[in-house]
């Protein structure tokens, strides 16, 4: 990954994400629903993101935040096995068309 967005996951990982979770997502909600912090689920996501473009007037949406990811992964010659698992794909076939996309419109 690019040196910016590896610095910016290792100190989300340090500072920002819960360290006592037995979760594996790589987001996850700010405060705990039982026992143990959950995922950060697309809801969650679409809300901190309007209130983003309340704050700056910058639209953003869910979908858009999801597509600039991966091809910021795939920019950055992430494994694809890495890519499939972080955004949840079910199968590695997922992956390889976002990869053609994301290739064929960098041209």
């Amino acid at each position: 990954m690019g040196t910016s967005l590896t610095t910016a996951y290792g100190e989300y990982l340090r500072h920002g994400r819960p360290q006592n979770t037995t979760q594996t997502a790589l987001l996850l909600t700010s405060r705990k629903e039982g026992s143990d912090y959950k995922r950060l689920e697309t809801n969650g996501l679409r809300s901190i993101l309007r209130r983003l473009e309340q704050d700056t007037g910058a639209a953003r949406d869910a979908h858009r935040f999801r597509h600039t990811y991966v091809t910021r992964m795939i920019q950055a010659v992430v494994p694809a096995f890495a890519v499939q698992r972080l955004l949840w794909h079910t199968t590695l076939v997922m992956v390889s068309g976002r990869k053609r996309t994301c290739l064929n419109s960098s041209h």
